[in-house]
């Protein structure tokens, strides 16, 4: 029987990319030598050395293309759909396919032999491999309620100062506000030395962004466990839609009246004037220095104490005094913080 051939589409995020790699795993997984599959995503990296796409033209006649949507935003309010999930089912309903579910709480990352065996851009800066934690100081420009303020996460990295090496990551066409003692390779990695980065990476801190996304999909360099991750999500999502089991998830949802049930959904503290804020007709009702008081209320001292879990509980060992006096002249030397958003 001839397979049918398949391209699926999302031109979103980085996350939704990476919940594509879910729909190909568990559509190949549960309906095999059926299908013939490729992606259109702004981010095609993602797909390098995955055994489930085979590349397909544009032009095939004999080619369905297949746009993949999340569709259950609304239904999370009140029902346990989940982000990853939601891709999966949606597919299934596109193609009709009763067997299709989320076999995995997670997308799936592939990495060619070389890229396990190859050093880390950590070790090409320092001379040597170190224990290292990716973290994300700030987010896309458009959605500004998902920001934990770059002075709390310094907060954070102070507080383990000797003892874990931050490496800091993000897109220059977003907003990550430079941090002090870290390892700064803002800037530094195209899609593919991310997914490197990531694939030695022992833990990850960061808000609901693609880094979270990523942190669950790529396999750790010689472990079989998943990932450490402190999320900090606040209240604008409701928890079960973004989170991932066996991350540290921190969520204020219920706690305050405007996300007492739920998320409340809102992408701005406040109006950025670049043409799209009459499409974010929801700015954040609760603004505390220009951040959103369900961030605010998410203190230092609760990141802190989530992240030592992972060390009190023999998951992580820290950097030995000899390890961080190897890494100490690399990292970021003390500036003032950039104020973020302002009105």
């Amino acid at each position: 029987m001839e397979k049918e051939k398949i391209i699926f589409q999302n031109y979103e995020a980085f996350g939704e990319s990476i919940a594509l790699t879910a729909v190909l795993r568990d559509l190949h997984q549960t309906y095999p030598d059926q299908f013939v599959t490729d992606v259109r995503t702004p981010y095609p990296a993602i797909f390098e050395h995955n055994p489930y796409v085979t590349r397909v033209a544009n032009d095939d006649k004999n080619v369905r293309k297949v746009n993949v949507l999340m569709t259950k935003i609304d239904d999370c309010q009140v029902k346990l759909a989940n982000f990853i999930g939601d891709h999966v089912k949606h597919v299934a309903n596109v193609l009709n396919l009763p067997k299709l579910t989320l076999q995995k709480f997670a997308g799936e990352i592939h990495l060619a032999p070389w890229e396990s065996v190859w050093c880390s851009q950590v070790a090409d800066t320092v001379g040597r491999e170190l224990p290292y934690w990716l973290i994300v100081s700030g987010g896309k420009r458009d959605f500004t309620t998902k920001w934990w303020g770059a002075q709390r996460f310094q907060q954070v990295v102070d507080a383990y100062r000797g003892r874990i090496l931050f490496v800091q990551i993000g897109s220059m066409d977003d907003e990550h506000p430079r941090l002090n003692g870290v390892l700064d390779f803002r800037g530094k990695t195209d899609t593919r030395g991310l997914i490197r980065l990531m694939h030695r990476a022992q833990g990850v801190l960061c808000g609901i962004t693609g880094p979270m996304h990523l942190s669950a999909a790529t396999p750790m360099w010689r472990h079989a466990g998943r990932r450490p991750c402190v999320v900090i999500g606040g209240g604008r999502e409701p928890m079960h839609f973004w989170s991932y089991p066996f991350h540290q998830n921190l969520s204020t949802v219920g706690t305050l009246p405007c996300c007492d049930l739920a998320g409340c959904w809102r992408a701005r503290t406040v109006p950025l004037h670049d043409g799209r804020d009459q499409n974010h007709n929801s700015f954040c009702v609760d603004v505390v220095d220009n951040s959103p008081r369900c961030m605010v209320n998410i203190r230092p001292e609760v990141v802190i104490d989530a992240v030592e879990r992972y060390y009190t509980g023999g998951r992580l060992a820290y950097l030995t005094p000899e390890q961080f006096q190897l890494v100490e002249p690399h990292l970021n030397k003390p500036q003032p913080l950039v104020q973020q958003v302002t009105a």
